[in-house]
This record gives structure tokens, sequence and C-alpha cells, in this order.
């Protein structure tokens, strides 16, 4: 009887309600009428009124400003790093887009990520679940001799609903046959200087460099950034350590891991089993990094830092993909005992980092620093500290991380 009271209810109402009236009925009958997006209420002299919610689609990218845009210099190529993420509690449909203020530009998507939706939008799941995102490479080449802004858009509407393209804005196509390479970009790395500072990275006065294109030993200084994709779902930030022509030696920008102690033994003898157990289980996946094999003992890396305990410890690793820092690597980077003097890369990202130089604190940890390879005596080992200084702490201490020392090739395949 109520559908029959609608439908002859309708035939009395203007056009704008009877469309009102007809969609009631298609949520009813398609089951989405009580779906949070739609609200629907009666008026006072009786009118239907239909107020659609609205569905959200975000780009989620550190190459880019708040407002979605990124500045290409004349004769210059980038590579940014977009990721389109379904922030809906249901399955919507997303589009990507962009706009330029010059159109002498090439721009496109590249084999190794996602691919970027066409004109018609494609379906992401709800939020949370997998498929919600996807992780777009998009290089762009500014063939002007000016600089050049291209920004980013995207809208969301429901997945089994056409979802408008806007008219001036065009659409991200594939560049056929070329791969992304796993150096998304590197960074000229700065402390000093206001007008180009990039310690983390992430600072919009950051200088992008291509040093890593050259196999000449140390063209790449050490602190340069590089953001690097260690497999095909993971991007991390690394710094610098050595480069020695072909190959780059990288520590990780933050802890790899946190809150774990040198040796559970109680003695150094063993060496540093409980952190580098856990650091080679959290690096495992890291299919884009050279594979390590080392044999260490920490009697042959003592320096003035590092009064070598009596019962000195011998390590071997095969195929792993990451190690802890060496004291020696550490003072080859300007460490000492002495607080403030290592760079800011070395202890930021550390509680109270800023008190000593730092520019990003991590308060929801008391992680003071990162473990190094070398036993201090027969029950401290080395670390790199909040204070930007190595000093020894007892190896049982769960105040200490360590930090992924990587390698990788300069050339990427």
């Amino acid at each position: 009887m109520k559908l029959k009271y609608l439908l002859k209810k309708a035939i009395n109402l203007k056009n704008g309600y009877l469309i009102g009236i007809i969609l009631v009925l298609l949520l009813v009958i398609g089951g989405y009428f009580s779906y949070a997006l739609f609200t629907v209420s009666f008026e006072a002299k009786g009118a239907l009124n239909i107020v659609t919610g609205n569905l959200y689609a975000l780009i989620e990218s550190t190459d880019l400003d708040k407002n979605k845009s990124i500045t290409v210099s004349p004769n210059d190529s980038v590579t940014v790093t977009l990721k389109l993420v379904n922030t809906n509690g249901r399955k919507a449909k997303i589009n990507l887009y962009y706009e330029s203020t010059s159109d002498n530009i090439e721009i496109g998507y590249l084999e190794g990520g996602d691919k970027a939706p066409d004109k018609l939008g494609y379906v992401l799941e709800k939020s949370g679940a997998d498929g919600s995102e996807k992780t777009i490479y998009v290089k762009i080449t500014n063939k002007d001799n000016k600089d050049n802004i291209i920004t980013f858009g995207t809208s969301a509407g429901l997945d089994n609903v056409e979802l408008a393209f806007p008219s001036d804005k065009k659409v991200i196509t594939a560049l056929t046959g070329v791969k992304v390479s796993n150096i998304l970009i590197a960074y000229k790395y700065d402390q000093i200087n206001e007008n180009t500072k990039c310690i983390t990275g992430e600072e919009p006065t950051c200088q992008e460099t291509k040093c890593y294109q050259s196999e000449t030993v140390d063209n790449c200084q050490i602190g340069t950034i590089i953001k690097y994709k260690v497999n095909d779902t993971e991007i991390k930030y690394f710094n610098v350590i050595n480069d020695s022509g072909e190959k780059l030696l990288l520590q990780q920008r933050e802890n790899t891991i946190d809150n774990s102690q040198w040796s559970t033994t109680g003695s150094t003898s063993a060496g540093p089993d409980n952190i580098i157990s856990k650091l080679e289980e959290a690096t495992k996946d890291w299919t884009n990094v050279n594979d390590l094999n080392y044999t260490i003992s920490d009697k042959t890396l003592c320096t003035k830092y590092n009064i070598c305990p009596s019962s000195i410890y011998t390590m071997t690793k095969s195929n792993v993909k990451a190690r802890l820092l060496r004291i020696d690597e550490a003072v080859k980077i300007n460490c000492s005992d002495t607080e403030k003097t290592c760079p800011i890369f070395m202890n930021n990202y550390l509680i109270s980092s800023t008190t000593y130089g730092g520019t990003v604190d991590i308060k929801d940890k008391n992680v003071e620093g990162y473990w190094l390879m070398e036993a201090g005596n027969d029950a401290t080992a080395w670390a790199i500290y909040n204070t930007g200084n190595i000093k020894s702490s007892a190896i049982n201490s769960p105040n200490f991380g360590a930090r992924a020392v990587v390698e990788i090739n300069k050339k990427q395949d």
C-alpha cells in the first residue's frame, strides 16, 4: 500500500520531486537506503527532500605540496609517488587527473607500480581493506624553457555509477616500456643553509641530485638522502654512508626496529645476537637491496671509543639484507664521544632529538638511540645516542633500536 501511495503522490508533484520519489524507490529496491551515504527527511508540506552525502578520495604524496602540486625545472625530469586512497566505509569509484601551467611536458605512469585509472576511474575497496589504495609512480619531464607546475586531483563516486571526469583536466596514461627505478629521488643533504636545508628529505627547500647516475667514487656525499623502493610495496628514506663508485651503502633514516636489547645472553661473547636477528627479520622482504655477506670481529674495529672487551666475538652472516652500522663508519662520519658531533641525520627521529639539534622527535617511544656492531666491555655495547654522539650502554638496555644498513647498486636494472 505504501508503494502504491508513493507512486500516486509522485504524479501530483513537480518534476524535481518526482525524480526524488523515484530515487528513493530505487534506493529501497537496491538495498542502499539504510546506508549512511543518504539522508532522507520529510518537510512540513509533505515534500520529500533527498540529500546525497559525499564520497571522498585522497592523494597521499610527500613529493607534492599542500596544493597537490610540484614544480619541475626546465629540461628536468622527476618521478613522484602518488598513493590513491579510498577513505570511505564502502567501495568507491576513484579517478585521477592533472593540470599543468604548460602543455610542453611528457607525463605518464611507470611500470613497476599500479596503473593510474583511465577517465572512467576504477573501483577501490572500502577503507582499510585489501585493495583500498594504489601506489602510482608518475614521471614528469618538463620540455619547456621555464618552470612548469603540475597539479594533481581526484574525485570519488558510487562504485556502480558512472563517474564524471572534469572537462578541463587530463588523464594520466602509461609511459610504455618505462619502468620505475627503485631510487625514486635523491636530495642533497644540507643541515646548515636555510634556503637549501634538507635533513629529512621532506623539507620544501630540498634540492634534488642525480649523484647516483655516476659511478665515480664519493659522487654522492655522506648524508645524501635516497628515497628508495625496498620492495614492490614499501618505500623508505635512507642516508648515504659510503659511495664506493658502483654501490651505495645506506642507513635508514629512522629506526627500523625499537626497544630491543643488543644481546639477551648477559655477555658480549655472542655478539649482538638479539638485535641482529630482529633486524634481519624486519628486512627479510627487502628484495630490492643487495644480499650482504660479512664476517665481523669487534677486536679488529677497536678505536679510542671502543675499549675492547676481554670476550671478543666473531660473527659471520650470509645472504642477509641488512646489518648494524660499525663504529669505524660512525667515526668516519665525524661522530665522536662529544655531544652533537654527529651530523643531525644520525641522531634525528629519536626521543628528545630536537634538544640536541634534531628536527623530529619520536615521543611515543622511549628510544634513546640505536646500537652499533661493537661491544664496549663484557657487559656494554656502543650506540649512537639522541645527544648526537657515540656512547656505550648496558647490552640488556631496552631503550635502543637498530637502523638498517643496506647496500644498493647505483645502476638500476
